[in-house]
């Protein structure tokens, strides 16, 4: 697979959280992102745009659960892995100090640094 990825000279690779596996699957399901005029277009086909359920004066957006969810679903991951490690800062750990916070049911251990109240 990353022969493959290589033979397209693709830059996808590069971003945070996009291995060779989840770019092939990009690219398989995209193809020539020309096809796209905008990226308003590209999230309308991934079904990751939202969609109008306004009525009136009341302006409401619904969650689309249309589109290519496979896609979708790599999108999904690449942005959960690209951000995981994105509430570690130095400014989040002075949030978080002085506050009790409950550890989830299950964790053995309290070296956990999501739950470090910075004291």
């Amino acid at each position: 697979m990353r022969e493959a990825i290589a033979a397209t000279r693709t830059t996808l690779t590069t971003l945070p959280g996009l291995g060779p596996v989840l770019a092939a699957k990009v690219i398989g399901h995209i193809g020539d992102i020309s096809r796209f005029p905008t990226e308003h277009h590209f999230a309308s086909y991934t079904g990751s745009a939202p969609l109008d359920a306004s009525s009136g004066n009341n302006v409401r957006h619904r969650l689309n659960t249309g589109g290519n969810r496979a896609l979708n679903s790599v999108l999904h991951t690449i942005a959960r892995s690209a951000t995981a490690g994105a509430g570690r800062t130095t400014t989040s750990a002075r949030s978080l100090r002085g506050r009790h916070l409950r550890k989830p049911a299950g964790l053995l251990s309290d070296a956990c640094p999501t739950w470090s109240t910075g004291s």
